[in-house]
């Protein structure tokens, strides 16, 4: 029980704006994926942004909190799957559905944090082992 109130600790000393990010924002609409596992493309969207929050339990839990190499499953997980839900927009296979407008809330949610993420991944390869 210590280790998940350490967890959560490090998670509040997170700045406000993060946490809202993280809780409120990426985590629902990586989730949402799931909803949409029959449409074209939706299993390995759903499987990759499932997968890349997935990845981060074992780090948080070995680490007692929030570090740097939680960003590592994301950029590897989270950017093809960004490139397939554009594939699928530009392409037109989805035009015009709510999946459409669930994968460009999707494509905008990782792409911002990818952008966070490929700079914590950088920081963690240099040697930023730390949690929150």
């Amino acid at each position: 029980m210590a280790r998940f109130a350490e967890i959560f600790a490090s998670l509040r000393r997170m700045p406000v704006w993060v946490q809202i990010w993280m809780l409120v924002i990426l985590m629902p609409v990586n989730f949402l994926s799931l909803f949409f596992i029959a449409e074209p493309g939706g299993l390995v969207i759903a499987a990759l942004a499932v997968g890349g929050m997935m990845a981060n339990l074992p780090i948080m839990l070995v680490q007692r909190g929030f570090g740097a190499a939680m960003s590592v499953p994301h950029v590897i997980l989270w950017t093809p799957a960004v490139l397939i839900a554009l594939w699928l927009l530009v392409s037109g296979a989805v035009a015009g559905s709510p999946y459409a407008a669930f994968l460009w809330a999707f494509c905008i949610v990782n792409a911002i944090s990818l952008g966070f993420d490929i700079k914590d991944t950088r920081a963690w390869m240099r040697g930023k082992r730390g949690v929150a």
